[in-house]
């Protein structure tokens, strides 16, 4: 039986929830209703309970605060919001504070019914997994005491690299352990810490629980295919010696066992665990080679996200690599330049899959991250900075945020979100500033020259002004109408074509944005003295 408390401000919704409600029934009891967040309070320091339903409007102490104060004193108590359509969305941010249900007001005993019927299975969910972890709590107190603790230790200093190696191995041979292998490769096995969605909670005990629970799990494997040993270490790390007694199908095998333990310890544990399995050794005096190499995969986490498996003996030539994005860093400056909101999505998941693709570490992945954001404000700043003073002040702020970012996924998410605000800036900047106009038409222009429908209309749409006062406002600031200017831009994209291409004078027409290919030789010639295929003639390499 489960305990409740009711806390509303409305008496006559207190009476009727408290009277409609078949509690006992439902596997509850009601002990207690008060009018506000501060009576609540009071009430659980004296008498914690299992659930607590508020409203979340009262005077006082709101809902809100109430659930942060159980989120951080009373962790296990569960919570359940009713509320108006009014605060329906403030309600939805206490999820934050883990509140386990929210139902909007007026409540019917039916709708409430229902919800305590999935609160009463959330509940005893909760307590068989307080049990599991007292079961846990108790085998690892056993095995810090028994001889499996005794390998673990030596193990994990082993592996770490010591001077006293042969101390350590004769002790291990006491202990029954005996290498006979002929290969040897170290895996090292990293808990998701997945406190975001209820699980895991950052204690340092419960990461040894875990870590424990995890080699005991990994264990099993191995012994059952003679392959190796699983153990923890100081750090709290889960990991795996694995062995082969054959020099042919070692590595498969060894990526094979990994495989099999990460998917076994989710099923059971209902966590993920990340893998770094280290490169191949011959001897347990070099196991430190193979323990730094799976270590090392950690620095990729950031890039590759949680749940990953790297195999150092199969990727580490590919690991780490230099990385260009100066075309993705162009398409994003340009698409920021002509707001759009797609194409800015677009070269944020093109960033994204070439980092991932060449698996760069944490440190180097942050300082191309610094590169995206610079040609995000560097772009904003540039157009701040034109006909006037250029604006050098940074964004301090953001720059934190995405440095306190857990992986690439996040920090991209925050760039990109910034690259929207600054569209935003350069939108509310274009009234009032012409040569901004001027610089903006030539980027759409180079963005859209393609397309043989372009027109001035379309500029100015895009610009958000009229065409007649863009003509005179272009015309001051770049000399030339819009139709000489993206002439020009056509034409100079056309000469570039002709020499570097072996496309025909027809498909060099279309891709510049002209339909008739004797009408692009016509305005070609004009604009250089010479037909399309003179000029190739006199300038291919």
């Amino acid at each position: 039986m489960y305990t409740v408390l009711l806390v509303d401000d409305e008496p006559l919704v207190r009476n009727v929830i408290r009277d409609k409600i078949k509690w006992n029934d439902l596997g509850f009891e009601m002990v207690g209703d008060c009018e506000d967040g501060r009576q609540a309070i009071e009430f659980i320091d004296r008498q914690p309970v299992d659930l607590v339903l508020t409203d979340i409007n009262m005077p006082y102490v709101d809902g809100m605060e109430l659930s942060k104060y159980l989120f951080t004193k009373y962790p296990d108590t569960a919570i359940v919001i009713f509320s108006g359509f009014s605060e329906f969305e403030y309600a939805q941010k206490a999820i934050q504070y883990r509140v386990m249900e929210y139902i909007l007001k007026p409540v019917t005993a039916k709708e409430l019914t229902d919800v305590l019927i999935k609160v009463h299975g959330k509940l005893d969910a909760m307590e068989k997994e307080h049990a599991r972890l007292d079961k846990l709590t108790e085998a690892y107190s056993a095995y810090t005491k028994n001889k499996s603790a005794i390998i673990s230790k030596n193990l994990a200093a082993l592996v770490k690299g010591t001077d006293e190696a042969e101390g350590i191995l004769t002790e291990l041979r006491k202990a029954g352990l005996t290498f006979e292998f002929l290969q040897y490769r170290i895996a090292v096995l990293t808990i998701e810490d997945d406190s975001k969605h209820g699980k895991g909670t950052g204690d340092r005990t419960n990461d040894a629980l875990f870590s424990f629970a995890v080699a005991n799990i990994c264990s099993e494997i191995l012994e059952n295919e003679q392959s190796g040993i699983a153990f923890t270490n100081e750090e709290r790390q889960a990991l795996l010696l694995l062995g082969s007694r054959k020099n042919a199908g070692f590595s498969e095998k060894a990526a094979e066992l990994c495989r099999k333990c990460k998917e076994t310890v989710g099923n059971v544990m209902h966590f993920d665990v990340s893998i770094g399995l280290g490169e191949t050794v011959h001897s347990v005096r070099s196991l430190n080679r193979s323990f730094t190499s799976a270590d090392v995969c950690r620095n990729y986490r950031y890039v590759l996200g949680p749940g990953y498996f790297i195999d150092y003996d199969r990727e580490a030539a590919g690991l780490d690599r230099e990385l260009d994005l100066t075309p993705q860093l162009a398409a994003l400056s340009v698409s920021i330049k002509t707001f759009s909101h797609e194409k800015i999505a677009v070269a944020f998941e093109e960033i994204e899959k070439k980092m991932a693709e060449k698996k760069i570490s944490e440190n180097r992945c942050r300082l191309y991250l610094e590169k995206v954001y610079h040609t995000v404000s560097d772009t904003l700043k540039l157009a701040q900075g034109t006909g006037r003073e250029r604006n050098t002040e940074g964004n301090d702020d953001q720059l934190d945020q995405i440095a306190k970012s857990r992986d690439l996924k996040e920090a991209l998410t925050q760039l990109r979100s910034y690259a929207y605000e600054c569209v935003q800036k350069l939108r509310s900047l274009i009234s009032t500033n012409g040569e901004l106009q001027a610089v903006l038409a030539t980027d759409y222009l180079n963005e859209h020259y393609e397309e043989p429908g372009l027109s001035l209309n379309d500029l100015c749409s895009y610009l958000g002004i009229s065409a007649s006062h863009f003509s005179s406002l272009f015309k001051e600031y770049t000399g030339m109408t819009f139709m000489e200017k993206l002439t020009g831009i056509r034409v100079e994209k056309a000469k570039e074509l002709l020499t570097s291409t072996n496309l025909r004078n027809y498909e060099i027409s279309e891709r510049v944005g002209y339909l008739d290919p004797h009408y692009f030789s016509i305005v070609f010639k004009k604009a250089t003295g010479k037909s399309p295929s003179d000029y190739t003639r006199g300038n291919k390499v």
